[in-house]
């Protein structure tokens, strides 16, 4: 009998995926004769491709601000004898597609299937948006490195897609968070430098400036759905008072003084966060505990989840990457952020109600002001109680635990 239900569960989910991807692409314009497809941000990366083809130089412009591995993902559909746009999403799905599979993997090893359905379901809620952002793409990398991760391994594996992840959107390297043991971490960074180096010097010898997309984060203000944005926006809907804002930096900016002020503020507050990240992992792994590294990926999860709440930017395909980290999490049965994962997928379907209504938001109108105050609030409150839960599980950690539970000796040197 329980076999006969597992069976049919997983019947369930593949059905569940063909069904919410078929309805995103028909959302998209697929399968209906005489209705155009409106690839958005393909056409832009179509473009990027084109001009690196035939200028063999990355883009120099300041809306391009990703590393250049991102440069391979937006050459890909080229090779494909398809139109870019089509191919582009077809190389979107596939990647979905794996993340799903992982996914099924870990409720199939012990842990939940509530990752499935968290990825299966908050990916389509956002409409049309996670096929046509490239962010879709380093998310599933994240997922499988993520799923990876082991407590009794030297997770080189891992490493490498980190690398991956890295070269073409670098928050991954938050997934190097998970790994529980020093050497296992030592064997994950020196994959993931090894291959973020290999992408950087091939693309340095080819398409020139590797690096010149940091400068474009130069300067940067406050973007209008930031949570810090927040204020303003509540004020907006509650005094009718409206938000002063312009296109510049590749988004769209509050214009004031303090808007530019809270911004280097929390570029300030970023680089702190990201002390504090390293100081949470060397006192997390000095003890063996028998945590393995369920603690970890709620750890990847919580820190991601702190980026977008303290980031001056706050795009709507960033809850991408919220909801691949989150379902690997609650793929756990011991999974201790499960509560703020689903707070999360609130906010997502906040996010979602928001990009309907972007007109609004951005015309001054109060239903896109409330939307937005809700949708920031709502991830805020969610950070805080992942950020209360991990250091929770930090003084609750447990130092007995029989060796075979840890994956390296006890005597590995403490770098804390």
């Amino acid at each position: 009998m329980g076999h006969t239900r597992r069976r049919w569960h997983l019947v369930a989910m593949a059905v569940g995926w063909l069904l919410t991807r078929t309805l995103m692409l028909y959302q998209l314009g697929f399968f209906r004769h005489g209705t155009p497809v409106k690839y958005q941000d393909v056409e832009v990366y179509q473009s990027w491709a084109n001009r690196i083809v035939e200028t063999h130089q990355l883009p120099g412009e300041a809306a391009w601000q990703y590393p250049p591995g991102a440069a391979v993902v937006f050459l890909l559909p080229r090779l494909i004898p398809s139109h870019y746009g089509a191919a582009f999403v077809g190389l979107v799905l596939i990647a979905d597609a794996i993340a799903a599979l992982v996914l099924v993997s870990l409720s199939r090893r012990g842990g939940s299937a509530q990752g499935v359905w968290l990825w299966l379901l908050a990916i389509p809620v956002l409409g049309t948006l996670p096929l046509l952002r490239f962010d879709t793409i380093p998310t599933c990398i994240a997922v499988v490195a993520l799923a990876l991760v082991s407590a009794r391994s030297r997770n080189f594996r891992s490493g490498l897609l980190v690398g991956l992840g890295i070269a073409v959107k670098i928050w991954p390297v938050l997934v190097l968070l998970a790994v529980r043991t020093r050497r296992g971490a030592r064997s994950a960074v020196l994959a993931a430098a090894a291959t973020v180096a290999a992408f950087l010097v091939v693309s340095w010898l080819v398409l020139g400036d590797a690096l010149g997309f940091l400068g474009n984060h130069r300067g940067r203000g406050l973007e209008l759905e930031a949570v810090a944005a927040t204020p303003w926006y509540l004020r907006q809907a509650l005094t009718g008072h409206a938000v002063d804002w312009a296109g510049r930096n590749g988004s769209v900016e509050i214009v004031s003084a303090k808007a530019d002020l809270i911004a280097r503020v929390l570029l300030v507050a970023m680089f702190g966060l990201a002390i504090a990240l390293v100081i949470w992992w060397l006192r997390w792994t000095r003890r063996p505990t028998r945590s393995g590294p369920d603690v970890g990926r709620d750890a990847v999860f919580t820190a991601a989840l702190l980026f977008v709440v303290l980031s001056e930017v706050l795009s709507p395909q960033y809850v991408i990457w919220l909801v691949g980290l989150g379902a690997v999490a609650v793929a756990s049965p011991s999974c201790r952020v499960r509560r703020p994962v689903w707070i999360t997928a609130v906010g997502v379907v906040l996010t979602a109600a928001l990009i309907v209504h972007w007109g609004d938001l951005v015309h001054n109108g109060s239903v896109g002001a409330y939307l937005l105050s809700m949708r920031n609030l709502v991830l805020l409150v969610a950070a805080i109680d992942a950020a209360s839960t991990m250091w929770r599980a930090l003084r609750e950690a447990r130092v007995e635990t029989p060796a075979a539970d840890v994956g390296s000796p006890v005597g590995v040197p403490s770098l804390g």
